[in-house]
């Protein structure tokens, strides 16, 4: 059985500008389009918020993504698909053409048991 789905967020400034980069290199931008987008849990989001208001004042709202906007990108080719088409093979996303060409064919058996 595979693990639920995360909650999908954009963390938003008081200003409505979402959150983008990566890294080091994080800003926000008015573009909601090209917004970094954050998996709750999983990204702790809840414990980026509560740092960003204790440690520098500032107050960032999480807000939830429609789930027919996420989509993941392919590390192999770049092509963006839906997360029910991608497959994580444990340390990249892969479109099913790159997951047919990386993965090793199965050979029929045709020996005796």
């Amino acid at each position: 059985m595979s693990a639920p789905t995360g909650i999908k967020v954009y963390i938003r400034n008081r200003a409505g500008k979402y959150l983008i980069g990566d890294g080091d290199n994080w800003f926000f931008t008015p573009e909601r389009a090209i917004a970094h987008i954050f998996d709750y849990h999983a990204d702790e989001v809840a414990l980026l918020l509560a740092q960003a208001q204790r440690d520098h004042g500032i107050a960032w709202v999480a807000y939830p993504v429609d789930p027919s906007l996420v989509a993941e990108t392919c590390d192999t080719c770049g092509q963006r698909l839906r997360t029910t088409e991608a497959t994580f093979d444990g340390t990249r996303f892969l479109c099913r053409a790159c997951k047919m060409k990386q993965s090793p064919r199965r050979q029929a058996f045709t020996g005796e048991l």
